[in-house]
């Protein structure tokens, strides 16, 4: 799904990704994907960090996922977020170990 009221189709990907994040909270690390045409933004697996992940899915209208799995040898959730921006694939993510988990 696409974000609404913004028009970015014809913009570059490392443009797109300059526009994603302008106005929100800034995530723990970007990367982009020329060739695949992706953007994968990583949040940390704390309360402030899934509050940014949040503000972007409310943005998005996509819901925030989890999913059970091992960080560094522990029992984790992954949470993920996926939406279009313009012409390119987003993917966020964080992970909240199980001991932090509320």
């Amino acid at each position: 799904r696409d974000v609404t009221g913004v028009q970015t189709c014809a913009l570059p990907i490392s443009q797109l990704a300059a526009g994603l994040v302008a106005d929100m909270p800034q995530p723990r690390s970007l990367s982009i994907y020329l060739h695949a045409g992706q953007i994968s933004m990583g949040f940390d697996g704390d309360t402030e960090g899934l509050d940014a992940m949040a503000q972007y899915g409310a943005r998005a209208g996509e819901p925030i996922t989890g999913e059970q799995t091992d960080y560094d040898g522990k029992a984790a959730v992954r949470c993920s977020l996926e939406f279009r921006y313009g012409a390119a694939r987003v993917e966020a993510h964080a992970y909240v170990k199980a001991d932090q988990a509320t």
